[in-house]
């Protein structure tokens, strides 16, 4: 899982672009939600009296991402030796982020967003696979957690296939990314979790769905998905409620390895 704290290099920054690099930030991320968890993950490193980033020479396991600001930040990133895995993006100081450049720059600034947006929505999915076991009341007490996991997944363009009640009894609800493309057309009829724009457009994204292999399909937003959850969880009456995530990865396979776990139980 990529790292996710963001080191952003600049040379003779200014408390005025420190404030503008993180309001840029947070403003990418408002749709997400994630605005305060973007801030919380930016560090600033001001090159100007050093021959590299002392920054990344230190703590470079810390980071996953670097955002440059201007030539003599890049130039002093090139002196830095360092050899691990860290997604660089370049664009100008900020006092140049004006005028004809602001389409250059905002360009440069949504792409970085947009990635570290995506590793954070599956950082934060993991985070269910990785438990094991969940104690007594675990959804009831976690909705909104619960419910986040989820809908970052859909407003990042990831609508989720839900199939509740499993034959196989080995899980009480699959979730699948319902993007990906299946290898065998599943003709029984499916509830995909999806958002606004989706939710808007039925049409044009049923025409989607059919083609990569869902040809009877419902929408339901995300209130309506957390609803049948609980009502799944009532019916069990105090026995754990597993839910299973199936990744399809891009082979196009109909599903690959999947981790199952328990994710709660309402109590007696």
């Amino acid at each position: 899982m990529k790292r996710l704290k963001i080191l952003v290099i600049g040379s003779s920054l200014t408390d005025s672009d420190r404030d503008l690099v993180l309001k840029s930030l947070k403003y990418f991320t408002r749709k997400e939600g994630l605005s305060n968890e973007i801030a919380e993950k930016v560090v600033f490193e001001d090159v100007v009296a050093k021959q590299d980033s002392h920054e990344i020479g230190k703590h470079a396991n810390e980071y996953g991402y670097v955002l440059v600001l201007g030539r003599d930040a890049s130039d002093k990133l090139e002196n830095t030796n360092t050899n691990i895995d860290i997604v660089e993006y370049h664009t100008l100081r900020p006092i140049e982020w004006g005028g004809l450049l602001r389409d250059r720059v905002v360009e440069q600034l949504q792409g970085m967003v947009d990635a570290w947006v995506k590793m954070e929505t599956e950082r934060k999915l993991a985070e269910i696979a990785q438990v094991a076991e969940h104690k007594v009341e675990w959804i009831t007490q976690n909705t909104d957690k619960f419910k986040r996991h989820i809908q970052l997944m859909i407003q990042n363009g990831r609508p989720h296939a839900a199939f509740f009640n499993s034959k196989d009894d080995k899980s009480h609800l699959i979730l699948r990314d319902a993007t990906k493309r299946l290898r065998e057309p599943i003709q029984e009829v499916v509830p995909i979790v999806a958002d606004e724009k989706v939710l808007r457009a039925q049409e044009e994204f049923l025409k989607k769905f059919e083609q990569i292999g869902y040809p009877k399909v419902f929408l339901m937003d995300i209130d309506e998905f957390m609803a049948h959850v609980l009502s799944m969880c009532m019916q069990l009456n105090g026995q754990p409620a597993r839910i299973l995530v199936e990744p399809v990865d891009d082979t196009e396979k109909s599903s690959a390895h999947n981790v199952s776990r328990p994710v709660g139980k309402i109590a007696d």
